[in-house]
């Protein structure tokens, strides 16, 4: 009993810790919350995307589950509104995350939320979890800069809403993809990819939905 008591009497008061100093140093781009306040090991955050970036205006949630036996060492982090992005499951949201590459000084979960926030700007391309997004950064950059601004705008649309169950719509391409298509100048360019950019987007349309809720 007091070997199973004591890490989670210590993950809890370090969590407990970074959480109150995120809140009370505020952190542009960077908000936390939690789940449950009965539960310390449950969170909520909100980041914000770069500016001067593809992201810019974007405003993503995010769950982050710590478990009692690991301190605050790795989490578990998922998206709830799924971007279309080489280092985020489309299916699930989970961030694709080098863990090593985290800095582990000053407040450690903090350091985590800016590196997922500048992982959505700086995609990081081998062994990439969503290879889908990644073929098609790396040959059709213009159609991904569309995808990336519809995320964006989407992010906006749920941010605006007031819910307590979060449920992200599928995106409604409308006429864009018509569009994108024209931005291509050379044709053959466009049809050499292995998969064409209708599939891609109706994939991730289809997919980029929350599959989780909470109750504030």
């Amino acid at each position: 009993m007091i070997t199973s008591t004591v890490p989670k009497m210590l993950s809890s008061a370090l969590l407990e810790k970074e959480f109150s100093a995120i809140q009370k140093f505020s952190t542009w781009g960077i908000e936390v919350s939690l789940i449950s306040p009965d539960n310390i090991f449950d969170w909520v955050a909100k980041i914000k995307g770069l500016r001067s970036s593809l992201w810019n205006g974007g405003v993503f949630t995010l769950f982050l589950q710590f478990s009692p036996n690991k301190a605050i060492r790795e989490p578990e982090i998922s998206f709830c509104t799924i971007p279309f992005h080489p280092n985020v499951d489309p299916a699930n949201g989970k961030v694709q995350l080098d863990f090593g590459l985290i800095e582990k000084k000053g407040l450690y979960v903090l350091n985590i939320l800016l590196y997922v926030q500048n992982l959505l700007s700086n995609p990081v391309l081998e062994n990439a979890v969503n290879s889908s997004a990644k073929q098609m950064l790396l040959y059709l950059p213009h159609a991904y800069k569309q995808i990336a601004t519809d995320c964006v705008m989407n992010s906006q649309t749920i941010e605006g809403k007031h819910f307590n169950k979060i449920e992200v719509p599928t995106i409604k391409s409308e006429n864009y993809l018509d569009k994108s298509k024209e931005k291509v100048n050379n044709k053959s360019y466009y049809t050499s990819a292995k998969i064409s950019f209708e599939k891609y987007h109706l994939d991730w349309s289809n997919l980029a939905t929350c599959k989780v809720t909470y109750k504030k």
